[in-house]
């Protein structure tokens, strides 16, 4: 791959992170969904995750110091993995994260 493997966006701040989930699309959509919301909320430490097909992330509310963005990332990766998921089959989003609407 040119440029080396792709990057992840991910946000964290004061016990919630929002992680951006690849293979949301085609036949995997549905598994990957419940695989990264399952293996998420099956940690010590995270008391609810969510998957946002809109904006393709992942949002968990966790202990910040039981967990790091890292091991999140980790369990967001193989849960995706798991449920069949190409690596990486997103495009990459022309939008920073997270975004502020103004009105």
């Amino acid at each position: 791959m040119v440029g080396g493997e792709p990057t992840r966006r991910v946000w964290s701040q004061g016990g919630r992170a929002q992680i951006e989930v690849w293979g949301l699309t085609g036949a995997t959509h549905q598994s990957v969904v419940a695989g990264v919301q399952d293996a998420l909320t099956a940690l010590d430490g995270v008391s609810w995750a969510r998957v946002d097909g809109v904006t393709r992330r992942v949002v968990v509310r966790c202990a910040a110091e039981q967990l790091g963005i890292p091991d999140l990332v980790g369990v967001v990766a193989a849960a995706e993995r798991a449920a069949g998921s190409p690596h990486r089959v997103t495009a990459p989003s022309s939008q920073a994260f997270p975004v502020m609407l103004s009105r």
